[in-house]
């Protein structure tokens, strides 16, 4: 009797081992469906898919080029079975497809995404701000806009008012646009405080000439020699140098028959 009992045991271990493993197959399957159930739900129900797509805050760029672009770049495809389905899901990741724009649409700075659940995505441009006009004179003539960092807007005809003129007439030195720019503005600056209204700034390999309202072009260099002993911070002590010389009764009236103020000569000012 003892005998029958134990191989009763043993049977029923076996058969509860051989059990177990089927359970969570069997559960595993079933989790996988319900998984791949509600993805597909998401991606493909007509109920999420997106059909109201809002743009605001761009002004130099077309609202329905933008949605164009937008809807392109948003739509995605999958091969089931050998047939293509597409999905504009708003559950789908569009941050890196609507960074597209921004290669498409230089003007625009940054975007801002939202989504309206269940199908709306609002898109909220920035755009950059125009700050000089650049133009490239020793590759021939080609002028576009540029922001304060330096960066392309779009490409121009015309001088826009309003805005910084630079003619790049060589390359100057190793520095790059949004460093110039950030001399030229000092520079600007500095001449209103001693009145004189900045026309456009002419840049060369060495020196950037700049013509004013006064009838002399006036010289700066933006940034010292790296082995030369003068050390003073270049453009502040360029500006003040030139403050000095504007104070100074017997230059200022001799101002509209000069050629040129040359200020880059350490503690000197060369006059011509």
């Amino acid at each position: 009797m003892k005998r029958i009992i134990k191989k009763n045991k043993r049977s029923f271990k076996k058969r509860k081992k051989g059990f177990l493993p089927k359970l969570f197959f069997s559960v595993g399957i079933f989790s996988s469906i319900i998984v791949l159930s509600a993805g597909a739900f998401l991606l493909f129900s007509p109920r999420f898919q997106i059909k109201e797509l809002s743009v605001v805050g761009n002004n130099d760029i077309s609202t329905d080029d933008i949605k164009k672009i937008a809807t392109e770049q948003m739509q995605k495809s999958f091969s089931l079975l050998g047939k293509e389905i597409k999905t504009e899901s708003i559950f789908l990741s569009v941050a890196g497809e609507i960074n597209i724009l921004k290669q498409t649409f230089p003007q625009i700075e940054s975007i801002a995404i939202k989504k309206n659940f269940p199908n709306g995505l609002f898109l909220e441009i920035t755009e950059k701000t125009p700050y000089a006009n650049w133009c490239e004179q020793y590759e021939g003539s080609k002028c576009y806009l540029v922001d304060k960092k330096g960066s392309f807007i779009k490409d121009i005809q015309e001088n826009k008012e309003g805005l910084m003129l630079v003619n790049e007439k060589e390359k100057y030195e190793n520095m790059e646009k949004k460093e110039i720019l950030a001399c030229l503005d000092k520079i600007s600056g500095g001449l209103a405080e001693n009145s004189i209204s900045t026309v456009s700034f002419n840049i060369f390999k060495d020196r950037v000439v700049v013509r004013s309202n006064l009838s002399c072009d006036i010289i700066f260099k933006l940034k010292g020699d790296i082995d030369s002993d003068w050390k003073i911070e270049n453009l502040d002590w360029q500006i003040e140098k030139l403050g000095y010389l504007l104070k100074d009764g017997n230059y200022t009236k001799d101002l509209n028959k000069l050629e040129y103020i040359d200020l880059r000569d350490g503690n000197k000012v060369n006059i011509k």
